[in-house]
């Protein structure tokens, strides 16, 4: 069993907690709470992996902390916040499993869209995660959010570019932060000739209602992801003869006897007993950090 230590003990870490007692290869020795002025400088000397759960403007330091210790690290979404500290992340890698939280990679209705969808043919696709409450003041839905959907999106459709961004931030409840963020923006996989197809993100941490939605549009099939109630909606044909077509056949499939933080984790330990890369691993963080910060950069532009 690897021994490990539970970085951060708030309402993430308390649900890694509970999961990673269910990892047989898994032995949790520590959990190191932040509220109680505990760091990484606490580790036990037996430690020989961490997850670390610290606030998101916190994970470039504890990585390298980690890494210096030459300890297996997992750090939950998003690795860090800037393509300097990514850059930092990858230069220092020690050698050891290194993986980023991009818990969507691990989830099962991801995964069977992957199979199901074809690049060539999707015209648009829009997204929304909206909830009410635990905004930030640090940073903004997008750093929050978009970790998430970019990695899907790298998943789906491989190593991505995107162009022509334009984001709009609304600020409702505070100054430091918007509340809710649009953005539309082209991505495209020169290599895989993918593109440019068109991207909506939609983001707010001020919705009374909870909404996590990916809409695929196909040249004649629609195919909604809701996360919300596990399920994949496949919708064909969305045209006929020349109209929207209001009688489509509907395929549905839910997932609800999956949970995706338990299959990462368990991939995680995997990955340390066999010595095997991760599927989100530190380069995946760096790529998923620059399309990240290209969106965060444009709202930025977007004040001046």
């Amino acid at each position: 069993m690897v021994n490990t230590a539970l970085v951060g003990a708030g309402y993430w870490g308390s649900k890694l907690q509970s999961t990673l007692e269910k990892i047989k290869t898994c032995k949790v020795v520590q959990v190191i709470d932040i509220k109680q002025n505990q760091t990484l400088d606490d580790l036990q000397d037996n430690v020989e992996a961490v997850v670390i759960a610290t606030p998101a403007w916190e994970h470039h330091k504890d990585v390298l902390k980690a890494m210096k210790k030459n300890l297996h690290v997992y750090v939950e979404k998003p690795m860090c916040i800037s393509n300097q500290e990514a850059s930092e992340i990858v230069k220092n890698y020690n050698g050891k499993t290194f993986m980023v939280g991009h818990i969507f990679l691990y989830n099962k209705c991801v995964q069977e869209l992957k199979k199901e969808i074809r690049p060539e043919r999707i015209m648009y696709i829009e997204i929304e995660r909206q909830n009410w409450g635990r905004y930030q003041h640090k940073i903004s839905p997008i750093q929050s959010f978009a970790p998430h959907d970019f990695a899907i999106l790298d998943y789906w459709l491989g190593k991505l570019d995107i162009d022509n961004i334009d984001v709009k931030g609304h600020y409702i409840t505070q100054t430091e932060q918007p509340d809710h963020i649009d953005s539309h923006f082209k991505c495209h996989n020169q290599k895989l000739f993918v593109g440019p197809i068109d991207v909506s993100m939609r983001y707010s941490w001020s919705c009374p209602s909870k909404v996590r939605m990916i809409r695929i549009h196909e040249d004649n099939r629609v195919i909604e992801y809701d996360d919300t109630h596990h399920s994949v909606t496949i919708l064909y044909p969305s045209m006929k003869d020349g109209r929207f077509n209001y009688e489509p056949t509907k395929h549905v499939s839910t997932f609800t006897d999956h949970s995706p933080l338990e299959a990462e984790m368990e991939h995680f330990f995997d990955c340390i007993e066999n010595t095997i890369i991760p599927m989100s691993d530190q380069f995946n963080g760096m790529r998923i950090t620059a399309l990240t910060n290209q969106l965060d950069d444009a709202l930025t532009q977007s004040k001046i």
